[in-house]
């Protein structure tokens, strides 16, 4: 009987113990997907995260080519241009691989996207296979600043100082905190001259005739601005100490014109004036260029009255232009 009841109980136990066991696995298995789950709930909320990193872009001449987009720019868009700086920072042709490589942009990507753009002629593709700016995008720049209404008043102006001053003439408004760009350059007649600079290109405040001629008669928050970034040297002339540019520009009101002597190219000097407009602040400026052997100091306050005149009749025609007057 004894032997029995002790059976029974070993069965029992044995029982009770297969029946733990199970609940212990299935415990296990329920603990076991939880952890799963909890490192899949994990994973997705990191994916969702957004990271930070930095930014790549490019140092050139005109500034910083940003890499970055914005969620409500086109891609494709900000990609096709980006190449563009690209080609135009690097001065020379350059194959698909190349600005693959410097833009971080896939490279049948950059294919398709050059052939888009050489289609529109944008850029050429040279007997190498390598793609550099085109005609196209210089086009582009003259048929919207030749229609400018500063260009149409400042014209006639020009065509006048260049008859008193044989001269290369110019054009130009300010764009950014530190450049000016040329709406207009017209080349000497003579042989031996400072070459026009081409529509479009730019040149730095600090340093020519047109900037100190825009900077004297724009408002002080302007001058503030550019004394805020870093003045470039490219002569042993340039002013790059905001106190002594501040003089400069207070001699440029005091006279109604500006001098640029040889602070941005050597051998090369300019004198500006100021376009005004309603406002009675600088609009655009005018100026004329030439070697620095034709311009000695003896000559720069009677051709800076001459460009200074010619500047009056252009801020005298932009007014009239305001007023739906013709210009002709």
């Amino acid at each position: 009987m004894r032997i029995d009841q002790t059976h029974t109980a070993l069965k029992k136990r044995r029982t009770n113990m297969r029946f733990l066991g199970r609940r212990e696995q299935r415990i296990d298995a329920r603990r076991s997907g939880q952890r799963r789950n909890n490192r899949t709930n994990e994973n997705i909320q990191k994916s969702r995260i957004k990271v930070n990193l930095p930014v790549p872009s490019l140092k050139t001449a005109r500034g910083q080519i940003q890499m970055g987009g914005h969620p409500n720019e086109s891609k494709t868009l900000g990609k096709g241009l980006r190449l563009l700086q690209f080609a135009a920072a690097a001065r020379r042709p350059l194959g698909v691989t190349d600005l693959a490589i410097k833009t971080h942009i896939n490279k049948s990507t950059v294919f398709r996207l050059l052939r888009t753009l050489q289609k529109f002629h944008f850029v050429d593709q040279d007997l190498d296979g390598r793609y550099a700016l085109s005609y196209g995008l210089f086009e582009l720049v003259q048929d919207h600043f030749q229609g400018n209404d500063l260009v149409q008043v400042a014209l006639e102006p020009l065509r006048q100082l260049q008859l008193k001053i044989p001269e290369t003439v110019n054009l130009a408004v300010q764009r950014g905190d530190d450049r000016c760009i040329y709406l207009l350059s017209v080349p000497s007649p003579k042989s031996i001259s400072r070459r026009a600079s081409p529509v479009g290109a730019s040149e730095l405040l600090h340093c020519s005739a047109l900037g100190k001629a825009l900077l004297a008669f724009s408002g002080p928050g302007v001058l503030g601005k550019l004394l805020a970034l870093p003045l470039k040297r490219f002569t042993s002339k340039t002013i790059c100490e905001p106190a002594a540019l501040r003089r400069e520009l207070e001699l440029v009101r005091r006279h109604g014109w500006s001098a640029d002597l040889e602070e941005s190219e050597p051998e090369t000097r300019c004198v500006g004036a100021p376009i005004i407009g309603a406002d009675g602040m600088a609009t655009a400026a005018i100026s004329v260029s030439m070697p620095a052997y034709r311009l000695p100091d003896s000559r720069l306050s009677s051709t800076g009255k001459l460009v200074m005149q010619a500047a009056n009749l252009a801020s005298e025609r932009l007014a009239k232009l305001k007023w739906g007057a013709s210009v002709s």
